[in-house]
């Protein structure tokens, strides 16, 4: 009878807690900002990472990509094997749950996701998702 009662109140207690959840406002916003900030520095994202990302259409996309404390960032590509004429594209990051950045490119707002691993970044989908078949390795740009 006792481990019912106090099942109770612990249930009580939790849902007590539940409902005092403050409503989202500006602040909580700036204060989402500074912890996604704080969680950028605390991780060290910034760096110059490099790679090259596979491709049907050539040997593959020599890739660098630089990610500033600015929340900018520059990426290098270079399809090999091609014409030698690199694209070049500069625009700013997010980071998002689950140690995914995505960088945003702003003449297209076309968005691309790399998951952060210890010293690395692997092309992945917005969740995090990340290759895990025969050629997982290849999707690694590596901090230098």
């Amino acid at each position: 009878m006792k481990t019912i009662l106090w099942a109770l109140v612990a249930t009580a207690f939790l849902m007590a807690s539940c409902h005092n959840t403050p409503k989202k406002t500006e602040a909580t916003d700036t204060e989402a900002t500074t912890i996604q900030q704080d969680t950028v520095q605390s991780y060290n994202y910034y760096g110059t990472y490099y790679g090259t990302l596979p491709a049907t259409d050539c040997e593959g996309i020599k890739t660098v990509l630089s990610l500033n404390e600015d929340t900018t960032y520059d990426l290098n590509k270079e399809y090999l094997g091609k014409e030698k004429r690199p694209f070049e594209t500069c625009g700013v990051y997010n980071v998002l749950e689950n140690n995914v950045v995505e960088l945003v490119e702003p003449s297209s707002d076309n968005r691309t996701y790399y998951k952060v691993i210890e010293n690395a970044l692997v092309l992945s989908d917005s969740l995090g998702n990340i290759n895990k078949g025969d050629q997982a390795d290849q999707y690694i740009l590596k901090r230098k």
